[in-house]
């Protein structure tokens, strides 16, 4: 019995041994679901258990005749996909990757040196559409496995399988069944030489191959497959959550890369996918990271694997889905920003720094007999683009996800990937220095953390404190505490006063803002944001058939004045993120572009800025530091705002020029907001012009702009 954070699940040695054919003495097989993390276990586990000689799988025969194997294993645990193009905007996708029985199979035996062949159709990737016999598949959990057996598990789809042929098209029973004869022969011919072999197998061509062994399977010859006289074919390094998003990657692409480092340790046995699966949650969740730490306690803890449990007994899961069950619940019950750092944990897998093909060398032809050559080059579609060719198995159906997951995938792949798809670099051109553009994300949280610190300020207001009185009548007598002195033996009287100097003062979203998050700001870049009207924002844009003579002359008002302690960069130079240690705000609204520059310059020109404050005289005499206080209060109405670190106070010099400008300053603790809200703050966002025109930018942004 294992136990872990999910279940407790029985699990015994026998039921994960690979099924034995009667009067096949010397074969033992291992039928899979292609790309499911079990069945890799469960195939590396045999071949290091049984003492095999010699490992058959179900690749096309072509594969374990070149290099492209030799080449996915020597730079496992990275992703590879052969793309294989039928026609100018057809294509299917072969992926090579460490969950998949195949595949990992082939990469244990070379490590054993336990010689592999490779016996599927070497013309199989010219076989037409319809060709495979590959009904649906309602599949349980993978784990039933370890309990039922391969067998009591795959009986039922095979009885299925039984029922459904003679129902299948003519053209799917004769090319599965030379499929079938074909691949039953070159077993028979392996098993020949009285070697023990283990064949691993897709559990549907391993229905037909079955039949073919014991009685054969009946169809009429297949017809040529395809007329075309060679395929060009692509071997390159593959972005993984693509191949996640589609199904090719086991539900946790963290756990695939613990597996696969016990597959190179050689203790694949003792691999226990849901244990991995719970310390890594488990780890995330005891971790000390100021943008979750609000939103753990064991009381939620407990109520998020009570509401996951509920949800994976309802579709009958020992290990929960990622999307709809995991993370969804992780979201509801933790919170988006836990729900984000969770993604990228478990999605976690390495993604290669130069896809092969690029230069031509990664490409190839097959040929109908099976001969694989150099080939030209083609360009690539993306991983994501091709529809239901992509989702096409050549060996043996579709990929396929549950209904339940296929919606989520996508969006969550897009939260924790840090790199752009083939399809996002082609249609993402255009130089990424010159003009940056702010983010809409950043201006919505400015808007709020201001309105934030203004409903601090007014329930400060409204706050009255208990005081004794030496004369006064306050706004209004306590009567309780004056009750209770008087019981006390005390002659005194207490009255309510609130804070007077605040409580006629009106802030709203024209109130400057400042926010200074440590003392070294003068250590810092500077950087000035502005908005512009119509006539200038078509300027930044490089736009030259904007009509300018309908419109007014160029102009551009400046609200954000920031210290810029740290810069990251992104996407090729496309996102660039700020660390900033202060920020100034004239206006607070999330309005950006032509909008905010007309709220701006509706009120009075004195409250309009259009000069930096390095370029303002009248600030010169100032520090840097100073000048986040001094360019606010300039441009005031009646007061600034500051949200100060701990420790700062407001100095004198600065005092003295809002009493000349008649401003009224409100200093308010910057501990006062939240550490997850205070960090996210710290950090803006801007974009290239390229990105800015981009048709799919907010898909982008929301990566990067957590």
């Amino acid at each position: 019995m294992r136990s872990n954070i999910f279940w407790s699940f029985e699990k015994t040695e026998a039921a994960g041994s690979p099924i034995e054919l009667p009067g096949r003495p010397g074969l033992a097989i291992v039928p899979y679901v292609r790309g499911r993390l079990a069945f890799a276990q469960l195939a590396v586990a045999a071949l290091d258990a049984v003492g095999f000689d010699r490992l058959v799988v179900d690749l096309p025969r072509f594969l374990g005749q070149g290099v492209l194997i030799e080449l996915a294993h020597s730079a496992f645990p990275l992703a590879f996909t052969m793309v294989v193009r039928k026609g100018p905007d057809r294509h299917l996708l072969l992926p090579f990757v460490p969950n998949d029985a195949g595949y990992i199979a082939t990469f244990a035996a070379r490590r054993k040196r336990v010689g592999y062949e490779c016996i599927d159709a070497e013309n199989l990737l010219f076989h037409p559409d319809g060709a495979i016999f590959s009904p649906d598949r309602p599949l349980l959990d993978d784990n039933f496995t370890l309990s039922k057996g391969l067998d009591r598990y795959f009986a039922p789809l095979w009885s299925r399988m039984d029922a459904l042929w003679e129902q299948a098209p003519p053209v799917t029973k004769a090319f599965t069944a030379a499929r079938a004869s074909l691949v039953a022969a070159r077993l028979a011919e392996a098993l020949a030489s009285g070697e023990r072999t283990l064949f691993v197998c897709e559990y549907r061509l391993w229905w037909a191959v079955r039949k073919a062994l014991e009685n054969g399977i009946k169809g009429d010859t297949p017809p040529r497959p395809a007329p075309q006289e060679e395929l060009g074919l692509a071997f390159l390094a593959e972005d993984p959550y693509s191949l996640w998003t589609m199904g090719f990657l086991d539900d946790y692409p963290c756990v695939n890369l613990k597996f696969f480092e016990a597959v190179k340790k050689g203790n694949v046995r003792s691999f226990d996918k849901l244990e991995a699966l719970g310390t890594t949650l488990l780890g995330l969740i005891e971790k000390d990271d100021p943008r979750v730490a609000n939103g753990r306690s064991i009381t939620r803890f407990l109520a998020f694997l009570r509401y996951l449990r509920a949800r994976m007994i309802a579709s009958g899961r020992v290990v929960p889905f990622p999307s709809s069950h995991l993370l969804d619940a992780a979201e509801s019950c933790f919170g988006k920003e836990f729900a984000r750092e969770l993604a990228e944990t478990l999605l976690a897998y390495p993604v290669p720094d130069k896809k092969l093909g690029a230069d031509g060398t990664g490409f190839y032809s097959l040929t109908a007999d099976g001969t694989l050559k150099e080939g030209a080059a083609f360009e690539l579609p993306d991983a994501l683009e091709g529809g239901d060719s992509f989702g096409t198995d050549i060996r043996g159906g579709g990929v396929g996800l549950p209904a339940v997951e296929d919606p989520g995938r996508g969006r969550w792949a897009d939260i924790a990937r840090r790199s752009l798809t083939r399809a996002e670099e082609k249609s993402l051109k255009g130089p990424c220095t010159g003009i940056t553009w702010a983010v809409k994300d950043d201006y919505i949280l400015h808007q709020g953390a201001c309105a934030l610190v203004r409903e601090n300020i007014a329930r400060e207001t409204r706050r009255a404190v208990v005081k004794r009185s030496w004369g006064g009548m306050g706004d209004g007598i306590r009567w309780k505490a004056t009750i209770r002195a008087r019981a006390m033996k005390e002659k005194a009287l207490y009255v309510r006063k609130r804070r007077g100097d605040l409580r006629f003062l009106s802030v709203d979203a024209h109130t400057p803002h400042v926010f200074l998050f440590s003392d070294r700001i003068d250590e810092c870049a500077f950087s000035v944001i502005h908005d512009a009207n119509l006539s200038q924002r078509n300027i930044n844009l490089g736009n030259d058939t904007f009509p300018f003579e309908r419109h007014p002359p160029p102009d551009l008002v400046y609200s954000l004045f920031k210290a810029v302690g740290r810069i990251e960069s992104s996407l090729n130079g496309h996102i660039r993120r700020d660390w900033n240690e202060a920020l100034a705000f004239l206006y607070t609204r999330s309005d950006m572009g032509v909008e905010r520059y007309e709220a701006i310059t509706k009120k009075p020109a004195r409250y309009q800025c259009r000069q930096t404050p390095f370029e303002d005289p009248e600030l010169a005499d100032f520090s840097h530091a100073e000048k986040f206080v001094a360019w606010p209060v300039k441009y005031a109405e009646r007061a600034v705002i500051v949200v100060a670190h701990c420790g700062w106070s407001l100095p004198e010099k600065l005092a003295r020029f809002a009493r000349e400008k008649n401003i009224k300053m409100i200093i308010v603790p910057l501990d006062t907001l939240s550490p997850s809200l205070v960090r996210r703050l710290r950090t803006t966002h801007f974009i290239s012009t390229a990105l800015k025109k981009y048709p799919g930018r907010e898909k982008l942004l929301q990566r990067f702009v957590a």
